[in-house]
């Protein structure tokens, strides 16, 4: 009989979003559940101060570039030394490293979508004051999913570990469609709380409908492998065919009969093999080649061990 826990859907790699500048939160365009693309507008704080200080930094960038083209001309008729010409040419280098840098923090003021993803999660609101580094959202990679389940320690403890690395998963959606699951990870300590594991599994392939985290999964487990039950004959019993399968004459009423068997390895003169045989059963030890089915023969009893 097939096993089955709760589960519940997760997304792994989940980040959290962050502006690098402090500012008013003016703008938040998405919703917790909602897709977007790599690149898309997910936020924005106030800029208008930032734009004014790239302007003003462009205008003194200008002003010392003329400074360097008029004092670069004036270098050429040898009218001002070489050194006044150097040091116009690092103030136009400083203005434009300031330019720069104030772009990059306008550019700071936008937070994008660093890759196709789900929004998991809004940290903040419009008009709320943000630090620089606070957490305003938190996304995941998109087509990517996975089913957490708990097992209690009882219950691992019954059945092989390999038992649990094959499952399948369904979804209220429609419990009736089953999802492959790959393990992912396991914890190795059961929780002080619960007594229980915690194992994730990858789901492979993902439903068509939206598959968003915290939604709840039932996950099912193969049923234990039905113990297989050898018997062992003499190895001159077992005859074999130009197909390789191998067969025993098996004798019930004085007459032989043919039982398909199949081999599962050689101990000493003893050969175990699986079939329609069982314990008890009165085979044709040797020279059995040359018989037929149905053919009578004499049993005899069976010699005492010395």
């Amino acid at each position: 009989m097939e096993a089955s826990l709760v589960g519940t859907v997760d997304a792994p790699q989940q980040v959290k979003l962050a502006f690098e500048i402090e500012g008013r939160l003016t703008e938040l365009n998405v919703v917790s559940g909602s897709t977007v693309s790599k690149g898309t507008v997910l936020a924005r704080l106030d800029s208008r101060a930032l734009q004014l200080k790239v302007e003003r930094a462009k205008a003194e960038r200008r002003l010392a570039e003329l400074e360097y083209e008029r004092l670069s001309s004036m270098h050429a008729k040898s009218m001002i030394s070489q050194a006044d010409r150097d040091e116009a040419q690092i103030r136009y280098q400083l203005a434009d490293i300031e330019v720069r840098e104030r772009e990059r923090e306008l550019n700071d003021a936008t937070l994008l979508a660093p890759w196709n993803a789900t929004v998991i999660e809004r940290l903040a609101d419009p008009h709320h004051y943000i630090e620089a580094g606070q957490p305003v959202i938190t996304i995941a990679p998109s087509g990517v999913r996975e089913v957490v389940t708990f097992i209690p320690e009882k219950q691992i403890a019954a059945r092989d570990f390999s038992h649990w690395q094959q499952a399948e998963v369904a979804f209220s959606h429609d419990p009736q469609q089953r999802w492959p699951l790959t393990l992912r990870e396991y914890t190795s300590k059961a929780s002080a709380v619960s007594r229980a594991f915690e194992l994730r599994y990858d789901l492979t392939v993902l439903p068509p409908w939206p598959l968003l985290p915290g939604m709840s999964a039932q996950v099912y487990f193969p049923a234990p492998r039905a113990a297989v039950n050898f018997v062992e004959v003499p190895s001159d019993a077992l005859l074999s065919g130009i197909d390789d399968r191998f067969w025993v004459w098996r004798i019930r009423a004085n007459r032989v009969e043919q039982v398909w068997v199949k081999s599962h390895g050689i101990k000493g003169n003893l050969v175990a093999v699986t079939g329609e045989l069982a314990p008890g059963d009165v085979l044709v030890a040797s020279g059995g080649r040359g018989l037929q089915t149905g053919e009578q023969v004499v049993a005899l009893p069976a010699r005492k061990q010395p």
